[in-house]
């Protein structure tokens, strides 16, 4: 698959495959996990995983990032973070807690045929 992208778009495969590196701030977002009754049905957690916002756009674009961590950010951290970007994944090294964003709210919206919002 990679070959025919490499040899059908090689523009598109090179910007895609292109190491980018870059510094930026985080806004810890939900972790995700399930809960049943307020708890969470793994008993036992080596890691949390978070989704993240960056606070400005990379490439005229909003990001929502995975980040898996071994510590533990309320919602609303903002993290100084270096993110490391290549084909569709991201790779993040947080530098230090910056502040926290008060009652964050984020509320998603995504575009589905025949709804309103």
């Amino acid at each position: 698959y990679k070959n025919a992208v490499k040899k059908f778009a090689p523009n598109f495969y090179k910007k895609f495959s292109l190491k980018k590196t870059y510094d930026t701030e985080l806004i810890v977002d939900a972790p995700s996990d399930i809960f049943v009754d307020g708890k969470s049905i793994w008993p036992a957690k080596s890691a949390f995983e978070y989704s993240v916002i960056a606070k400005e756009k990379f490439e005229g674009h909003n990001y929502i990032y995975t980040y898996l961590s071994k510590k533990f950010y309320d919602l609303g951290t903002v993290l100084d973070a270096k993110m490391t970007m290549q084909y569709r994944y991201a790779d993040i090294k947080v530098k230090k807690v910056k502040s926290e964003i008060k009652n964050l709210t984020h509320i998603r919206k995504f575009f589905v045929v025949g709804r309103k919002f």
